[in-house]
């Protein structure tokens, strides 16, 4: 799926999730876009909203935090400036319509949470714009998911879900503990629904965003803040540092060109060492013509020059056409029909 400048089925996209970790504060979140770019990220994510258009007003503790993390539209306009000035792709996953309106101009796909995963008119909102869609999966089942791809398959078509929407596997747990991962859903994802599947990351540290990678998903999202021990959220503690998604970003560069394609053949790598590391047929013994090779006339030994070792049981009973010196690599050339 094509991000802005990124093409996920090409090169496995990092998103550098900062979430609230910007705690309200403009100049932490600028940083965090800066300290993003400089490890390695491809995708700096915020998250976009309303207050009163996402949390109870009886919830007061929550509507209390949620309004003083809250950044205005102006600074999220500052942000994605910072962003591509740094030369990362801005994202924020908007939680409400007014929020995903003025976000649409500003980025080049939308991120549905799995809060919204089925929320369904914020998701119909989503699609009028046409544009990729990253959705997370948490806290859903086949049945869900089915009923949600569903949606916007008849809303946008069979088309516009197959090439435009990479689904997110996520356990929405903060931590996400590592017995209750099953990053096996990644290819069983992938095969029930067709789609490109990727991996939103809410574990401690980078083993299971690494593993989701070699189980084949093109994009990994990993919560980001510039320093652990901030306790304003709960996400600081679960989130990676700057050193930790430069790590990340090494590790899944390093894996992508080591997975290779389906299939077993003799690596490039490996064409020299054929020969030097398998063993081939040898005389044991001085072997005249006419004389059949046997268990106490033949040995077998590195390197594989003369006929290779599993061949050695049919090899056995043909006689030689030519006087073999002990020690000498026995050749196809040298046997006649046993």
């Amino acid at each position: 799926m094509r991000i802005g400048p990124l093409d996920s089925a090409k090169r496995v996209v990092l998103i550098a999730e900062a979430g609230i970790n910007h705690e309200g504060n403009i100049d932490l979140a600028l940083a965090l876009v800066d300290e993003a770019a400089r490890a390695g990220a491809d995708i700096i994510k915020f998250q976009t909203y309303k207050t009163d258009q996402l949390v109870l007003p009886r919830e007061t503790a929550r509507v209390a935090q949620r309004r003083r993390f809250e950044l205005s539209f102006d600074q999220f306009k500052r942000i994605a400036a910072r962003a591509a000035a740094a030369g990362i792709t801005f994202l924020s996953t908007a939680f409400d319509e007014e929020s995903l309106a003025f976000l649409a101009p500003l980025m080049p796909a939308f991120k549905i949470s799995s809060v919204d995963f089925t929320n369904e008119r914020l998701i119909a909102k989503a699609l009028e714009f046409r544009k990729p869609m990253l959705m997370s999966c948490g806290m859903s089942d086949d049945a869900a998911i089915k009923r949600t791809l569903g949606f916007v398959e008849a809303r946008a078509g069979a088309a516009f879900l197959k090439e435009s929407v990479t689904l997110l596997h996520c356990v929405s747990s903060y931590p996400a503990p590592y017995d209750q991962l099953n990053l096996r859903s990644i290819p069983y994802l992938a095969q029930r629904y067709g789609l490109e599947v990727g991996y939103s990351d809410h574990a401690v540290g980078n083993a299971a965003s690494l593993a989701a990678v070699a189980l084949g998903a093109r994009v990994i999202e990993k919560h980001f803040t510039l320093d652990k021990s901030m306790s304003g959220v709960r996400d600081h503690q679960l989130s990676a540092d700057p050193s930790d998604i430069r790590q990340l970003a090494e590790g899944i560069r390093q894996i992508e060109p080591a997975l290779g394609v389906p299939g077993k053949r003799i690596a490039d790598a490996e064409q020299a060492s054929v020969r030097a590391m398998r063993r081939g047929l040898v005389a044991a013994s001085a072997i005249q013509p006419g004389q059949a090779l046997t268990a106490e006339n033949v040995l077998i030994l590195l390197p594989a020059e003369g006929i290779p070792s599993d061949q050695y049981f049919e090899s056995l009973g043909k006689p030689a056409n030519r006087a073999i010196e002990a020690g000498e690599p026995i050749h196809h050339a040298d046997l006649g029909q046993g």
